[in-house]
C-alpha cells in the first residue's frame, strides 16, 4: 500500500519524530510522511528527524483554531500532494499529536481498498448555523471563562432563531445534507482530487465557510456524503445517530471549550480493545507515560 501522509503540526518536534518513526516502521518503505507547520511555528522544522521518506509542505500556512484559516490550508495542501497523485492509493490526515496504537494499518488499508475512513455523522442543525451565519471573531476563539462561554451560546440560540440574517450566498440552503466531521482519517486519493476540484469549481459553496464558526468540523464530512463517494463510508449504530466507521480513538473527555484533553493512561484498556490504528490527542508534556507506552508498543510489534 503506497500511501501519503499528512502531518498538521504545530508543536512538540519530539511527539512529532516519535509518530514518524511509528509510520515508517509499519509501512515497509511504502509511505511519505508531508509534514505542514503552522507558519507561526515553522522553525520547529530543524528539529525534525532527517529520512528520505519525510518531506515538508512548500508553502506552510498561518493556522487560527476556529476560523476558515484551516479549511484553507487544507486545500493548500492537497493542490500540493495531488502532483503525485499516480504515486499513492491512500492520504493520511493526522496531527502532530496523534500516535499509532497498533501496527499493520496499511497492510488494513490494502485490503479494504477504497474505503473512506473518518469520523463523521449527520449534525443539521449545529453545522447549518455555524456555516449560514457571520460569527463574531471573539467566539472563533477558544473561550474558557464561564462568561464567553454563555454569550456564545447565546449568540448561538439567537442566530437559530433567526435573530441574525443568514450570509447572501447563492445556494439552496436545504439541498444540502449537513454533517460534522473531524480532518483526521484515511482516503483514497480520488477522493482528495474531487475535494480539491469541488472547492475550485464551486466559489459559492466556498463561500459558507468564510466568516463561519470552527468551519473544518464538517468540511470534508460535508463535502464526501453529498458526494457520489458517500456510500464509501461505513457507518455503525451510534447513540444519537449512525455514526462512521473510523481508524482513529477519540478520548471521550473532553477539556475546555471544544477541545478533546489529553489522552492518559486510563484509556489504554479502552484503545488496545478497539479496532482502531491510530488515536489522539496525546501531550508529552501533560502526559509522557501514555506517549511512551504507546511509542514502544508500536516499534517492538
Amino acid at each position: 500500500m503506497n500511501k501519503a501522509v499528512l502531518v498538521l503540526a504545530h508543536k512538540d518536534p519530539e511527539q512529532i519524530n516519535m509518530l514518524i518513526k511509528q509510520l515508517l516502521h509499519d509501512a515497509n518503505g511504502l509511505t511519505d510522511i508531508y509534514i505542514h507547520f503552522d507558519k507561526k511555528n515553522e522553525g520547529m522544522g530543524e528539529q525534525i528527524i532527517k529520512d528520505s521518506h519525510v518531506k515538508y509542505i512548500a508553502n506552510n500556512s498561518v493556522i487560527t483554531w476556529g476560523d476558515e484559516s484551516m479549511v484553507r490550508a487544507l486545500l493548500k495542501c492537497f493542490k500540493e500532494l495531488l502532483q503525485y497523485k499516480d504515486k499513492y492509493e491512500y492520504l493520511q490526515i493526522c496531527t502532530g499529536q496523534d500516535l499509532m496504537i497498533k501496527k499493520g494499518l496499511d497492510a488494513y488499508l490494502d485490503e479494504h481498498r477504497g474505503t473512506i475512513y473518518l469520523d463523521t455523522h449527520e449534525h443539521e442543525k449545529y453545522v447549518k448555523n455555524m456555516l449560514w451565519h457571520n460569527y463574531p471573531k471573539c467566539f472563533k476563539k477558544d473561550l474558557k471563562s464561564r462568561v464567553a462561554l454563555w454569550l456564545d451560546e447565546k449568540y448561538v440560540r439567537l442566530s437559530r432563531h433567526k435573530w441574525f440574517p443568514k450570509k447572501k450566498i447563492n445556494l439552496d440552503i436545504d439541498s444540502i445534507k449537513y454533517y460534522t466531521s473531524y480532518n483526521w482519517g484515511f482516503y483514497p486519493f480520488e477522493v482528495i482530487e474531487y475535494i480539491s476540484n469541488f472547492a475550485e469549481e464551486n466559489t459559492e459553496f466556498m463561500k459558507l465557510y468564510n466568516n463561519s464558526k470552527n468551519p473544518e468540523d464538517g468540511f470534508l464530512g460535508l463535502i464526501i456524503m453529498n458526494s457520489k463517494y458517500s456510500d464509501r463510508v461505513i457507518f455503525k449504530p451510534w447513540v444519537h445517530c449512525p455514526r462512521s466507521v473510523s481508524l482513529t480513538y477519540l478520548s471521550p473527555v473532553t477539556g475546555s471549550g471544544c477541545h478533546f484533553s489529553a489522552m492518559t493512561m486510563n484509556e489504554i484498556e479502552k484503545m488496545d480493545e478497539s479496532d482502531c490504528f491510530m488515536a489522539r490527542k496525546f501531550d508529552i508534556n501533560q502526559e509522557r507515560e501514555v506517549v511512551k507506552y504507546y511509542y514502544e508498543k508500536v516499534m517492538e510489534e
